[in-house]
């Protein structure tokens, strides 16, 4: 579990927190002060960290393997 928290950045971990509140991405742009693409590239990025296919999946998996809590 550790070796999941620690693979993924702080901003990732940001991204995934904001996503469970079911934002779109350029309410999470706005809200991390980024661009959409620089968001795009964050779940992008999660989603092949975790082998994931899909946002909720990403926050479903973090959720599971305490990489985030709610």
């Amino acid at each position: 579990m550790y070796y999941l928290f620690s693979i993924l950045t702080k901003r990732e971990r940001e991204y995934l927190m904001l996503a469970t509140n079911d934002l779109a991405d350029k309410e999470i742009a706005d809200r991390m002060h980024v661009s959409v693409h620089t968001v795009s590239s964050f779940r992008n990025n999660i989603r092949e960290k975790l082998g994931t296919k899909s946002k909720l999946g990403s926050v479903i998996k973090a959720i599971k393997q305490n990489i985030i809590t709610l």
